[in-house]
């Protein structure tokens, strides 16, 4: 799996997190969370080195991930 394909699984997980918590108001969460310690990567079919690298960068973006969620659910409030 090239490194696009990677920046693509995760960018897919912050869509599929958006549709889920937002969309579908099933409430926020980490995006660390979301990923279940990178189970969501291994059920689609990465192997451990793949998912250790989608985690690293999960981890890296984790925050404004998860700000952007709860700032989006809680807006108005």
């Amino acid at each position: 799996m090239t490194k696009q394909e990677i920046k693509n699984a995760v960018t897919q997980q912050i869509i599929n997190m958006l549709e889920n918590d937002i969309l579908n108001e099933n409430g926020g969460e980490s995006f660390v969370g979301w990923l279940e310690d990178g189970e969501v990567f291994r059920l689609n079919g990465m192997n451990e080195y793949e998912t250790a690298v989608a985690m690293c960068l999960a981890k890296s973006i984790n925050e404004e991930v998860t700000s952007m969620v709860f700032n989006i659910e809680h807006f108005g409030e």
